[in-house]
């Protein structure tokens, strides 16, 4: 075989391999064009050429001084000096096109090759759409923020303009009951009893919902958290309720520390032992605190779980969904073994976990008991 031979081959391969780079090229959908040193444009792919309207020959070994005001074209040479000195840029810039406007990301790196020396290499991103979203992001969010103060501030207005009334009801109730304890009957004084004790119902009900629209805007201050404390804090808290109902609380093996909002974490436990307390019939009431590594719930496997388990009355299976929403009360007032709520407790609850980021699930059994088990997040991971 003779050297031209040879020679012509490398040729060939080289051709082919130039056509084949060149056909890979022109299938990227993203623009992508070359520059050399002096700035002048030496390759592109067919995205690149068809984003400029213009054959390549328009374009190639010109720079952006013979197609842009020179404003902009010291822009573009001044971005395109710093990654020549080996900075790797990425810019973003507006084009208008047929009255339509369009926001391009290019990125743009420099390399070296024995056969043309140093060279750019510029990737074009057509990016209207994610900024499209990020406005409109943006104006939902704004909407919220905005709806949530409306929220609050009519929560405020609410509470103060619904709890006055109710207090004159109970002051007025009080008044009569005692002012006029002779001339009333028992009948009539258990009448009495019965407007004030709706009354303070009310009043409850009304500071529930102002700490429900209160709830979501608080800030979440997360930081390490050791359980167990919170545990005795609620056990100090709640002693004389557990010494009334003759209740204790049970944590079998020490509980870790998380990083996680300290005082969301204590109210999901002080609602959950108190509701695992008020909702149990069994002469010697037990709640039982624990903390698993990993755990089965109805939506996949969950790590870092805690749970709050209880020997009460249970929950039905079809009333699992029920019991998150506010004011859901599925035992009647009238039960003379069970301590009469407002029902808020576990909307609380689930609030602040999902504001969390976590999950919240429960089993349980009618007469014998339920456990709740809640995660507070990504980042509760225990220690």
């Amino acid at each position: 075989m003779s050297g031209k031979d040879t020679q012509a081959d490398a040729e060939k391969r080289l051709r082919a391999t130039e056509q084949y780079l060149k056909d890979v090229l022109d299938h990227i959908p993203d623009p992508i064009f070359m520059k050399d040193k002096e700035h002048r444009w030496i390759g592109g792919n067919k995205a690149f050429w068809e984003l400029l309207a213009g054959p390549p020959e328009k374009f190639l070994g010109k720079s952006d001084y013979d197609f842009f005001p020179k404003e902009e074209a010291d822009h573009f040479w001044r971005i395109d000096d710093r990654v020549f000195a080996g900075e790797v840029i990425t810019t973003e810039e507006s084009l208008t096109r047929d009255g339509e406007r369009f926001v391009l990301s290019t990125k743009k790196a420099s390399f070296t090759s024995e056969q043309q020396g140093q060279f750019l290499v510029g990737v074009i991103r057509d990016i209207t759409q994610i900024k499209k979203g990020e406005e409109q992001l943006r104006k939902y969010t704004l909407q919220l923020e905005r709806s949530n103060e409306a929220l609050e501030d009519f929560a405020h207005v609410a509470s103060h303009d619904l709890k006055e009334p109710l207090r004159g009801l109970i002051s007025q109730a009080a008044f009569l009951k005692e002012d006029y304890r002779d001339k009333l009957d028992e009948p009539a004084i258990g009448r009495l009893n019965r407007i004030m004790a709706l009354a303070k119902k009310m009043d409850t009900l009304i500071g529930d919902l102002l700490y429900f629209a209160r709830l979501g805007n608080a800030e979440l201050a997360v930081s390490e958290t050791d359980m167990n404390e919170i545990v005795d804090d609620i056990r100090s808290l709640l002693a004389p309720l557990l010494r009334e109902r003759r209740a204790r609380i049970d944590v079998p093996a020490p509980l870790p520390t998380i990083l996680c909002d300290r005082t969301g974490a204590a109210e999901v436990l002080r609602n959950l032992i108190t509701n695992a307390i008020k909702y149990n019939d069994k002469p010697e009431k037990t709640v039982e605190i624990g903390y698993l590594k990993s755990a089965a719930a109805p939506h996949g496997a969950e790590s870092d779980v805690f749970y709050v388990k209880d020997n009460g009355i249970g929950i039905d299976a079809q009333y699992y969904k029920d019991i998150f929403l506010m004011f859901r009360r599925l035992q009647p007032e009238t039960d003379p073994n069970i301590q009469s709520g407002t029902g808020a407790g576990l909307t609380f609850v689930k609030k602040i976990i999902d504001r969390s980021g976590g999950r919240i699930w429960l089993d349980s059994e009618v007469g014998k008991g339920t456990t709740f088990y809640f995660t507070l997040g990504p980042r509760a991971r225990g220690k």
